[in-house]
């Protein structure tokens, strides 16, 4: 390139040597320069030159300091308070002295960590549920990996609760944990409930258990109460003695709901006259109770062995069955059930139904009733069943069309991905079994293939025409929830085999039973008759967690509706809120809110159309109602010394936070920097060559120059 720069100087010298006609030597050298850096310009792009600038830029050392901000340091021990002992460190001279030496970037964390500013210390809230001292170490490290971290500076109890050990995670930090100790590592007297469990549902009269686990610390034996309240009413008191402390003792209580709906249970222990701490004295429970007794109608298009198996697995004091078996020519041996008494089913199982014989008069009445009442449906085909009959019932399963088989195939049971973790698969409490389970089971026979699935159905397993093959799988097990109604199916025959050819080789037969059971569970779990309905994915929040909620709003008809004003009021401790809902399209609304304080809420979810109320729901949950913090409330100074020791730092108490200034070094470093630039992609170099062109040529056409 470098001769070509030459040739073009050269060649703008020889084309305005000689002018004509003649013009000042002045202006035939700014010609000269015109033509030459134009020429220039073009050189480099269409050899594609970049430009390189170099230079150093110094990087101050950074200190990061993490303070915790966990509900922990509310405590008051023998130290005194541990939040005042924070605000006081922050006051003193030493962290001036550390801000004149580096850059000083503060974090507060518990749950998570944030950034904030000294001047902004009374943003601590101490409200956090939990400490993350592992998580904390590695944002701090990943947010400042390209600039010059020399030290992180950690004030803490040391009283970790999630993240695992941050002491192995410190060793690979590479970088020096200087650590202040807040809080007494003195045994204190202290009674807590650490643990409170029960079935996340249960129904009307039915007896469930909870399990409370508690703690205790600085007694030598105790004898207390355990109560359990709802509604502010004593419904279970039990007296609990306790072993020498520190020790755990778990106690089981039996709780029988009397009314449906979400009931919160109270748990408490008294506090003791000589108690540290009595906000770990109770905890909240949330159970869904649904109605106790619920109506079976098992209807059959033959006699099989099937009928006699899914009454056996069902026939108990949960569910009365009551079945309905096709003779022929659409005579049943029982007698027919009434639109009245169809009314009052609350599952139906399709077994080998609808037939090509029909009773068309009552089976009308039944998908009248089923359109009304939005019962929830077991689909399992059979050798008699009529798939033309079938579509008739297609808005209410999970298939839309089906192609019956000349000849049964046999198959055999593959979970879907989803299926792999869904409560209805789970036929061992271990999920790693419960896969290898599934497919230790004897083949099934497909009488017909799904041609075309309902839309939202979710497919839990698929079958395969050979134990070994993984092509040309279909749906075998789905589900599909459509508004207000539930369905499910299995699209197979001889389910029996399942429990009566395992049995027979002394193999695990609770899969089918588990199978049938999780499935009608599923089907009668979360119905609703509102018109706006509103679920959320848990009962208990950790203070700061968002809260969301999907609401599902209908008409009368029960047709989803989309352009529904839908409001949600959040009323609790933290004072009251109201936030809309978001639109997700099909009756379907999100709302995301944030409780403004540790409590429990309620929110009552209201749903309008051109300012007609269609309905509302309300919905209860907690926020930080307990915290985990609250659970192990003596400092661990061991930890902090450990994380100090193996990273080269140092642990200070806070009556030693002077020493910290000499301790802790760190100097400035430099980093090399070279940026390019590409001249040939810049449009301002463009720019540059036309307008010197266009001046070049005009300067020759105003001198008439040839």
């Amino acid at each position: 390139m470098f001769i070509f720069a030459i040739a073009i100087i050269l060649f703008s010298l020889v084309i305005y040597r000689r002018t004509n006609p003649i013009v000042s030597t002045l202006l035939r050298t700014l010609l000269i320069m015109t033509r030459t850096a134009a020429l220039l310009l073009l050189l480099f792009v269409i050899y594609e030159a970049t430009a390189q600038y170099r230079y150093s830029r110094n990087n101050p050392p950074i200190l990061a300091i993490a303070i915790d901000n966990s509900a922990s340091m509310t405590i008051t021990d023998r130290d005194g308070s541990r939040q005042t002992k924070i605000k006081d460190i922050l006051s003193q001279d030493f962290i001036a002295e550390l801000m004149r030496t580096f850059e000083v970037k503060f974090y507060s964390f518990a749950n998570e960590i944030a950034p904030f500013s000294l001047q902004q210390g009374d943003s601590l809230d101490f409200l956090g549920d939990v400490t993350d001292i592992r998580k904390s170490l590695e944002i701090i490290k990943s947010r400042h990996v390209t600039e010059n971290l020399t030290n992180i500076l950690l004030i803490s109890d040391g009283n970790y609760n999630a993240g695992g050990n941050p002491v192995r995670y410190a060793e690979e930090l590479g970088i020096p944990i200087y650590t202040i100790g807040i809080g007494s590592s003195d045994p204190v007297k202290d009674v807590a409930i650490i643990e409170a469990n029960a079935n996340p549902f249960t129904y009307v009269n039915q007896s469930t258990p909870l399990k409370v686990t508690l703690r205790t610390n600085g007694y030598d034996k105790l004898t207390i109460p355990l109560e359990v309240l709802h509604d502010g009413e004593l419904i279970i008191r039990e007296i609990v003695q306790l072993p020498p402390a520190p020790a755990e003792k778990t106690v089981s209580l039996i709780y029988t709901p009397e009314e449906t709906g979400r009931q919160k249970l109270d748990i408490r222990v008294p506090h003791q006259t000589d108690e540290l701490l009595v906000d770990n004295n109770s905890r909240s429970l949330y159970v869904d109770v649904y109605k106790s007794k619920l109506s079976i109608l098992l209807i059959a298009g033959a006699v099989s062995p099937d009928i006699s198996f899914l009454k056996q697995v069902l026939e108990n004091d949960r569910y009365h069955i009551r079945s309905l078996v096709h003779k022929k020519n659409g005579i049943f041996y029982e007698p027919l059930p009434s639109l009245a008494e169809l009314g009052k089913i609350d599952i139906f199982i399709f077994l080998d139904y609808p037939m090509s014989a029909r009773q068309q008069t009552w089976e009308q009445s039944l998908l009248s009733t089923v359109e009304s009442k939005m019962q929830p449906i077991l689909f399992i085909p059979g050798p008699h069943t009529a798939v033309a009959n079938l579509a008739r019932f297609s808005d209410y399963l999970p298939l839309q069309s089906g192609v019956r088989l000349e000849n049964d195939i046999a198959i055999y049971v593959e979970p879907s991905p989803l299926g792999r973790t869904h409560p209805i698969m789970q036929v061992s409490s271990d999920p790693r079994l419960s896969l290898s389970i599934w497919r230790e089971l004897p083949p099934l026979f497909a009488p017909l293939l799904v041609r075309k699935l309902s839309p939202g159905t979710q497919v839990l397993a698929y079958a395969r025409p050979e134990a070994q093959s993984n092509q040309n799988v279909f749906p075998l097990i789905a589900i599909r929830t459509n508004g207000l109604q539930k369905s499910a199916a299995i699209f197979a025959s001889q389910l029996w085999r399942w429990d009566f050819m395992m049995r027979g080789i002394n193999r695990s037969d609770d899969v089918y039973s588990h199978l049938i059971q999780n499935i009608v569970r599923w089907l009668e779990t979360n119905r609703s008759e509102s018109l706006v309905r509103v679920t959320t994915d848990k009962t208990r929040y950790k203070y700061g967690d968002p809260i969301s909620m999907k609401i599902d709003v209908y008409n009368e008809n029960l047709d989803p509706v989309e352009n529904a004003h839908v409001t949600v009021s959040l009323q609790g401790i933290g004072g009251s809120q109201e936030i809309s809902a978001q639109s997700q399209g099909n009756g379907e609304y999100i709302a995301r809110l944030q409780a403004p304080a540790p409590g429990d809420y309620r929110a009552l979810v209201r749903a309008e159309v051109n300012g007609r109320r269609i309905g509302e729901e309300t919905i209860l949950f907690s926020v930080g109602e307990y915290s985990a913090e609250l659970a192990n409330i003596q400092a661990q100074p061991s930890v902090l010394q450990s994380l100090a020791h193996v990273t080269g730092g140092r642990y200070v108490t806070t009556d030693s936070t002077a020493l910290l200034v000499s301790a802790i070094q760190g100097s400035k470093t430099t980093t090399p920097i070279t940026q390019e630039y590409e001249l040939w992609s810049n449009k301002y170099i463009l720019l540059l060559i036309l307008l010197l062109l266009a001046a070049e040529w005009f300067i020759r056409k105003r001198r008439g120059m040839v």
